[in-house]
């Protein structure tokens, strides 16, 4: 009961993670903090039951060491701020015990990802030196879809190639404070379940302000690939008629986040609160709206990337068949 009310409390990204472990990991004991991106498992018990098929890729070179951000051929910084704002949607950064005497742990980041996005997810491992395991398991949820995990747990890997990453773009949201607990432990050695600080759960950010994080420098291409994992764009319709062009996206707690994002895409949208999960949302659909969001998108430093970048692209055709939009909205002819 207590792993129940955890998953109705976290945010969708971390709910996935959730629901994929809870199946997957039948013997885990989600009796610690589950909150900011950090996952503490208590008595992890590993399994393949479900396990359809492995992955790997050698791709080889250095990407980063602990000192400074190296970028091999084809990778941008700018891919890099994307990714801290993918992670920050649908990642997962988490420190597990393993059962057997001695109660060592074991350091992960891991994404969770509908089966379709499989290219995603190795474009992923390449921005992360072509390290990590990427595989395929069945039926995480009611909806009985395949779903693709990559997964990182080599702990020097996490040393020289995540932390830097995420030192130089770190997070935005609550997801932060996860993410240096999990970085201290790392870097510290802690090798037992035993001798893990306490990790409080906070609301809190790095930043407080909107106008501080518009000021972040990386914040558009953050945004854009927090518009990835988080962002949603979908057409209404009524009677069957498609009428209105809709762009959807949500953040638990962390009012601030969304507010910048308004602020940032000069949205008319006002936010809305759902107090259930203390999530915070918008959804735009005016005239104006959707030619802001397609006009930021368009000229930012990096595009989305796998199933979203499909998604937005058929959205585009779509709005340019729509008389409300078709006439009054920038609809590139590449994007």
């Amino acid at each position: 009961m207590c792993c129940l009310y955890l998953i109705l409390y976290l945010t969708f990204d971390l709910v996935f993670i959730m629901l994929f472990c809870s199946s997957l990991l039948p013997g885990v004991d989600y009796a610690l903090a589950f909150f900011s991106g950090i996952v503490l498992f208590n008595n992890y018990v590993p399994s393949t039951e479900r396990c359809i098929r492995t992955y790997s890729n050698k791709n080889q070179g250095n990407i980063v060491n602990n000192k400074n951000l190296h970028l091999p051929n084809g990778i941008s910084r700018y891919d890099l701020m994307w990714l801290s704002g993918f992670i920050e949607g649908d990642g997962c950064f988490s420190v597990s015990r393993h059962s057997g005497v001695g109660g060592y742990i074991t350091y992960v980041l891991s994404i969770g990802l509908h089966s379709d996005d499989l290219p995603l997810l190795y474009e992923i491992s390449s921005l992360l030196n072509g390290q990590g395991r990427i595989y395929e398991t069945r039926r995480y949820n009611t909806k009985n879809r395949n779903v693709v995990i990559f997964r990182l747990q080599k702990k020097e890997v996490l040393k020289s190639v995540v932390l830097p990453i995420f030192d130089t773009y770190s997070f935005l949201t609550p997801k932060y404070y996860g993410y240096a607990y999990f970085k201290n432990c790392l870097l510290s050695n802690i090798l037992r379940y035993d001798d893990l600080p306490r990790f409080s759960i906070t609301t809190k950010t790095p930043y407080n302000t909107v106008n501080e994080i518009l000021n972040v420098p990386y914040y558009d291409a953050w945004l854009v690939g927090f518009i990835n994992a988080e962002g949603s764009f979908f057409i209404n319709k009524k009677r069957g008629v498609p009428v209105d062009a809709c762009f959807k996206i949500t953040q638990t707690r962390a009012p601030q986040i969304i507010e910048s994002i308004k602020v940032r895409l000069n949205l008319s949208a006002s936010v809305s609160l759902y107090r259930v999960h203390d999530s915070y949302e918008i959804r735009a659909s005016s005239v104006q709206d959707i030619n802001n969001i397609i006009r930021f998108l368009y000229n930012a430093p990096v595009k989305l990337k796998g199933v979203k970048y499909i998604q937005f692209c058929n959205w585009l055709n779509s709005i340019s068949n729509l008389p409300r939009y078709r006439n009054f909205i920038f609809i590139p002819n590449n994007y």
